[in-house]
C-alpha cells in the first residue's frame, strides 16, 4: 500500500499538475496544437497496450535479473545469508527508482516539483527502509525479520551493482525510443516546444555580448577629457563586445562610439 501511497504517488501529481508540452502563449498562436488531445493522439487504445507492453516488460528484467544476479547466493561475515527478503527488498527498491525515473522520462517540462517528487520520492523509500529495519526491539508490532536488514543490503556489492546496472538495462529501450521519437518523428508539439527553447536561448544571448556576461557586469570606466580649455567633461566608457561606447555624462545629446582598439 506505501508504494502507491508514499513512494510513487508525487510524479503523477508532477505531471499531471505541472506537466506541459508548450506555453499557454504558444498554444493561442497555434490553435491547431489542440488536435492532438482531441484526437486522442497521447492517449488511445493503442497507447494503452503498449503502456502494458512496456510494464510486462519492465517487470520480467526487474524481478530476473537481480533473481539472476543472487542465484549463486549471497553471504556476509556475520554468518547470514541472502533470502527472500534480501531479494524481495532489492527488487522493490530498483521499483521505486524505475517508476519514478521512468515519470520523469515523460515529462515534457521539469519544474522544481518535478525534482522534488523524483528524486524525493526515491530518497524516501530509503529513509523509510533504513528507519523501519531499525525499529525492532524497541517497537515490538514491527515485523521482527526486518531488523538491521538496510545493513546487510548497503554491505551487499551486488545490491549495489544492481542499484545501478538495472535501471540502466531497464530504461534503455525507453530512452532510445524516446530519442527516435523527437529526432525523427517529432509532433506538432514537439517542434513548438523546441522553438520555445531555442527562442529563449536566443533572447539570453541577446541580452549578453560577446564575453558571455551581462552588458552591465561588462567593463566601464570614468574617463576625464578637458573641453574647451577649462571645462572639464566626464564620460563614462562601456565595452560592448568588441566595441567602446562613450557617453558624456552632462549632455544627454552627445555621444561618442568608436571601435575598441
Amino acid at each position: 500500500g506505501m508504494f502507491n501511497i508514499l513512494f510513487t504517488s508525487l510524479p503523477p501529481l508532477a505531471l499531471g499538475i505541472f506537466d506541459k508540452t508548450c506555453s499557454a502563449e504558444t498554444r493561442e498562436s497555434n490553435p491547431a496544437l489542440y488536435k492532438t488531445s482531441q484526437n486522442s493522439e497521447l492517449f488511445n487504445i493503442k497507447k494503452f497496450w503498449l503502456w502494458i507492453g512496456t510494464a510486462i516488460f519492465h517487470s520480467v528484467l526487474l524481478f530476473w535479473v537481480p533473481m539472476l544476479a543472487m542465484s549463486t547466493g549471497v553471504s556476509w561475515s556475520s554468518g547470514h545469508t541472502d533470502g527472500y527478503l534480501i531479494l524481495g527488498n532489492t527488487v522493490y527498491s530498483l521499483v521505486v527508482i524505475v517508476t519514478c525515473l521512468k515519470a520523469g522520462l515523460v515529462m515534457d517540462n521539469w519544474t522544481w516539483f518535478s525534482h522534488l517528487s523524483i528524486w524525493g520520492s526515491i530518497a524516501l523509500w530509503f529513509i523509510f527502509l533504513v528507519v523501519y529495519s531499525s525499529l525492532w526491539p524497541s517497537l515490538k508490532f514491527v515485523a521482527s525479520n526486518m531488523a538491521g536488514l538496510f545493513m546487510l543490503l548497503f554491505n551487499s556489492p551486488v545490491f549495489w551493482s544492481c542499484l545501478l546496472l538495472v535501471p540502466v538495462l531497464v530504461l534503455l529501450t525507453d530512452c532510445t525510443a524516446t530519442f527516435v521519437k523527437l529526432k525523427f518523428f517529432p509532433s506538432e508539439s514537439d517542434k513548438k516546444r523546441k522553438e520555445e527553447k531555442k527562442n529563449k536561448t536566443l533572447r539570453f544571448d541577446s541580452h549578453q555580448g560577446e564575453s558571455g556576461l551581462p552588458l552591465q557586469e561588462q567593463a566601464s570606466k570614468v574617463v576625464f577629457n578637458k573641453k574647451n580649455g577649462t571645462t572639464v567633461t566626464i564620460k563614462k566608457e562601456t565595452k560592448e563586445g568588441n566595441r567602446w561606447s562613450a557617453k558624456v555624462a552632462n549632455s544627454d545629446d552627445e555621444e561618442l562610439d568608436r571601435p575598441s582598439k
